[in-house]
């Protein structure tokens, strides 16, 4: 039990405090401490206490004055200890735990006395790499454990080296003119930092980090790192964030290019040599796109036979030149489809191949897997034949122009008027038609947005 008189240090936010115990109880103790306020804390706050009994009959102010003198010799003999040299002693011997009087002995070279043991326990609270303190013991760390928190320790200089260089960096950058580079390494990591967390958020790696480089540099709200990026030169204007975001792939792989190659060079003799493909070159397929459509990958023909109609949907057949295994495959699967944004595309195959052999591009041979499909005068289907085929597209045509020869063009009228026919069944039959508008977004040379809507 602690009594009245005795010396006792306790921490107050990590701070060693020097305080004399004014009273005595079961589990808090009275003290004035060396700023001469007077406080109640529980034992379990006490680090130290004096083997030596003081007396508290002295005023306030010579109570204080010799707690804070005592003070001063304890930091003074913190100067005399390396923990790091006690550390290797105390691995050397085997040993873990020990008692704080054992080590400030082994330190000074003399009897322990509450000076001694106070600076060696200050200093180990001070510099947390060698020991640990808990419950009246010191136990000392494994060298494992010393050279992870040498790592933490290093990350954490690393983290507020970057913190007081971001938020100078951030002030360079946003003065006029603006500090475009080139930046150090260090000021090349701090704007990858902010740039992971513009894009990322919490999820990024070194949010925190971020975090607080903005905020000492005064930069909290939301699109402040985007402005700062684009000042920087390290973004554009008009710099595709959700491409950045979501990390999608724009380069194909080495192997992927190499297989595209080998599938041009090929060429397209061989489809007609393969007898399971229908020959339907004799068909005159027809196109219906936009203006600036370069992928055509399906194309419509229809034959009138004895008042019945043969209306055939031709899809180009990308599965006869990109098969599972292939380094294309992979490639397509990681991306799943092609990504159109108002300023570019991404396709999900190399652009030779999409917008070349693969794409039903008119007057040229292609293969295709066709949907021939029988309709009575009603537009009730009365067959069905699926097939692989080779086609020839005949004309390429624009929804535009498709509209203005509804009534003009043989085809064109006949597939209108089937049009119709099933779209009444359609909605004879209860189908929700919801007229959304076609939405079209581009950018013009000068960077201005414009959104056009059409039916």
């Amino acid at each position: 039990m602690i009594v009245t008189g005795k010396l006792i240090e306790y921490l107050d936010n990590g701070k060693f405090v020097c305080a004399l115990v004014t009273e005595s109880q079961p589990k808090r103790l009275r003290l004035l401490n060396q700023n001469g306020r007077e406080v109640n804390l529980p034992l379990s706050r006490i680090v130290h206490c004096s083997r030596q009994t003081h007396p508290t009959t002295a005023s306030r102010e010579a109570i204080a004055r010799q707690l804070r003198d005592t003070t001063e010799k304890r930091c003074l003999l913190m100067d005399h200890i390396n923990l790091e040299e006690i550390w290797e002693l105390t691995t050397e011997d085997g040993s873990e735990t020990f008692s704080p009087d054992f080590l400030a002995e082994l330190i000074f070279g003399e009897q322990a006395n509450d000076d001694t043991v106070s600076a060696f326990l200050r200093c180990v609270f001070a510099d947390k790499l060698f020991f640990k303190y808990k419950e009246g013991l010191v136990r000392a760390n494994s060298p494992e454990k010393v050279a992870q928190l040498i790592k933490q320790l290093e990350k954490e200089a690393r983290r507020n080296q970057q913190i007081d260089e971001g938020a100078q960096l951030i002030a360079r950058i946003m003065a006029n003119p603006p500090d475009t580079g080139p930046f150090s390494q260090i000021e090349e990591e701090i704007l990858s930092i902010v740039r992971d967390y513009y894009l990322f958020a919490q999820d990024a790696a070194e949010a925190e980090t971020a975090q607080n480089i903005l905020k000492t540099a005064g930069l909290q709200r939301p699109h402040d790192p985007y402005h700062l990026l684009v000042r920087a030169g390290v973004w554009t204007v008009n710099e595709n964030i959700p491409l950045l975001r979501h990390d999608l792939p724009v380069n194909f792989s080495l192997a992927a290019r190499q297989q595209a190659e080998h599938i041009l060079q090929r060429g397209q003799k061989e489809l007609f040599t393969d007898p399971g493909r229908l020959d339907l070159t004799h068909l005159a397929p027809i196109t219906i796109d936009g203006p600036t459509t370069l992928d055509f990958d399906d194309a419509l023909t229809i034959e009138e036979q004895d008042g019945k109609y043969l209306v055939g949907i031709h899809i180009s057949d990308v599965a006869h030149y990109v098969r599972p295994g292939d380094p294309l495959f992979a490639e397509a699967m990681r991306r799943g489809t092609s990504i159109y944004f108002p300023e570019g595309q991404i396709p999900m195959l190399p652009r030779h191949l999409s917008q070349g052999i693969c794409s039903l591009i008119q007057d040229e041979i292609r293969a295709a897997f066709s949907f021939m499909i029988l309709l009575s005068p009603e537009a009730e289907i009365l067959r069905v034949r699926i097939a692989p085929s080779i086609i020839k597209v005949r004309r390429r045509l624009t929804y535009d122009e498709v509209d203005r020869m509804l009534e003009s063009d043989p085809e064109i009228r006949l597939l209108n008027m089937l049009r119709q026919k099933l779209r009444t069944e359609r909605i004879n039959r209860g189908a929700l038609l919801l007229p959304f508008p076609d939405v079209n977004i581009f950018i013009d040379n000068h960077g201005k947005v414009h959104v056009n809507l059409s039916k």
